[in-house]
């Protein structure tokens, strides 16, 4: 009984999904453009990151010089340190950057190339 309420169960659930979706391809596309969608989220993201970090360079390079100029070394040798941290995280923000750019192509060139090989699509028959 417990086996015939579960397959009823998956059967119920498989149809209302093919009814959602009434084909696979379609569910496929929708999936491919959500994925490329959020590739660009993620790409807007890192931008956003990326210029806060260089703000934040800006900043501590601008500390750094003020901090030569007072002659200490104690705070040059922080100062060094908060632009050698800096320098870093610019530097793993342009590697995330540059990731999140090739997935975004990636995902266009599979959309794409999906998208006009299919037979009833018109640009097939071209």
């Amino acid at each position: 009984m417990k086996t015939k309420l579960s397959i009823l169960a998956v059967a119920l659930a498989l149809s209302s999904t093919l009814w959602a979706n009434p084909t696979v391809e379609q569910a496929m596309i929708k999936q491919e453009i959500r994925d490329i969608k959020n590739d660009q989220k993620e790409i807007r993201r890192d931008v956003k990151e990326l210029k806060v970090d260089q703000r934040e360079l800006k900043k501590d390079q601008i500390d750094l010089q003020r901090a030569k100029q007072t002659g200490k070394p104690a705070l040059v040798k922080n100062a060094r340190k908060e632009v050698i941290e800096d320098r870093r995280e610019i530097r793993d923000d342009r590697r995330e950057l540059r990731d999140d750019r090739r997935d975004l192509r990636k995902d266009r060139r599979y959309h794409r190339h999906y998208r006009h090989h299919k037979p009833h699509h018109p640009r097939y028959y071209r």
